[in-house]
């Protein structure tokens, strides 16, 4: 439409209605493109939120982006520059070893048993450690987290269990009574299905 707008104003003026237009096509080309932008944006930024860590091939894709922008095309060290590999490595070598020195052995000794043996447990505190986990300790460990803590891969954060411990607490209960026992199918806690039902 440009390009006929054009070449009629070779030829002849533009009419008022036909200026106005000419005038709103670049704004309204503009708009679009400014759209398209933002819808593949926000795409990409769905992709990178359900695929960004999965071992798929955006990615793939995404981590080499990364990598060939993460590359040293060279270094200067006392005024030479290297770009080969070994060259960048023997910079880096070197600059490390001076900043960080060399390592040499420690002069102290001591007994790791010798620190610890005033505060070993009487068989009340042991047993405790290893007993099931019951509702009040439960509930107090529940109480004590962050309520705007990030949720669970079930979507589900600590204020939505605080809200609704009525409801959830038998399924803790049990989950918690299954892990204590060692029976929990822990491979289904980081799965996107909720492991209460």
């Amino acid at each position: 439409m440009i390009n006929l707008f054009d070449l009629i104003k070779e030829r002849r003026h533009l009419s008022r209605p036909e200026f106005s237009l000419r005038s709103l096509i670049p704004l309204s080309l503009g708009r679009l493109n400014d759209q398209h932008a933002t819808f593949w944006r926000q795409r990409g930024n769905v992709k990178q939120c359900i695929l960004g860590d999965k071992n798929t091939a955006y990615h793939h894709q995404c981590a080499t982006i990364r990598f060939q922008k993460n590359k040293i095309k060279s270094l200067s060290s006392y005024g030479l520059t290297a770009t080969s590999h070994s060259a960048k490595a023997l910079i880096l070598h070197d600059f490390y070893t001076q900043l960080l020195g060399s390592m040499s052995p420690s002069p102290l000794t001591f007994e790791l048993c010798s620190h610890f043996s005033s505060s070993a447990l009487d068989s009340s505190q042991a047993a405790s450690l290893i007993s099931p986990f019951d509702a009040s300790e439960v509930r107090l460990a529940l109480l004590g987290m962050n309520s705007n803590a990030s949720p669970g891969p079930d979507g589900f954060g600590p204020a939505f269990f605080k809200k609704f411990w009525d409801l959830s607490k038998q399924n803790l209960l049990s989950f918690l009574s299954d892990f204590h026992s060692c029976h929990a199918d822990l491979g289904r806690v980081n799965k996107k299905q909720n492991w209460l039902y």
